[in-house]
This record gives C-alpha cells, sequence and structure tokens, in this order.
C-alpha cells in the first residue's frame, strides 16, 4: 500500500524539472563545457570562459551575440538548431522566443 502514497509526491516534482528547463533557450559548447542560456535577460561572458564551438538554440527561440557587454552591439542572429561558432566573436548573447511562430 505505501507505493501509492509516494508515486503522487513523484510526479510532482517531475514536473517542477521540466518547467525549470523551458527557461533555457540554448546551449553553448566549449570542450568538455556547456553553458545554458535563460530566454530573456542579456547574459555577459566571462574572460575566463572556454572557446564556445557551437550553439544549440532550441525550438522557436532567437539568440542574439553581441560585441560587447550590453547586448547592444549585434554580431550574429541564431534561430532554432546548431549552429558552429568556432569563429564568431562575442562578449554577451540574450534569447528570445521568435515573433515568426
Amino acid at each position: 500500500m505505501r507505493p501509492f502514497y509516494i508515486i503522487p509526491l513523484v510526479f510532482p516534482a517531475l514536473g517542477l524539472a521540466n518547467k525549470a528547463e523551458d527557461n533555457f533557450a540554448a546551449v553553448l559548447f566549449g570542450n568538455d563545457y556547456e553553458f545554458s542560456v535563460e530566454r530573456g535577460p542579456c547574459v555577459n561572458l566571462k574572460k575566463g570562459q572556454p572557446i564556445f564551438h557551437e550553439i544549440k538554440v532550441t525550438g522557436h527561440d532567437v539568440c542574439t551575440v553581441y560585441a560587447n557587454l550590453k547586448c547592444d552591439t549585434k554580431v550574429r542572429e541564431f534561430r532554432g538548431g546548431v549552429h558552429e561558432i568556432t569563429n564568431v566573436v562575442f562578449k554577451s548573447i540574450k534569447c528570445t522566443v521568435s515573433e515568426e511562430l
């Protein structure tokens, strides 16, 4: 009988884990390193972070990389999918939901 009491407690916890992942719009990949980017705010990268080789942008999101730390000097925009970024120089990134749903 006790397993029936545990199951209702497990499933809501799984739902919360999915909600947290829903806030991420992209993942930057470097050598043995992954950096998740949340949707919304301007994210500044630090000098000590590795060089990123790929960006994986989720579904209907758009991520723009910028030359400065203020997210106002646009370098390039990436839409859903995996993109090679080894030669793209940027200091910040901002991801939003695409207006073209």
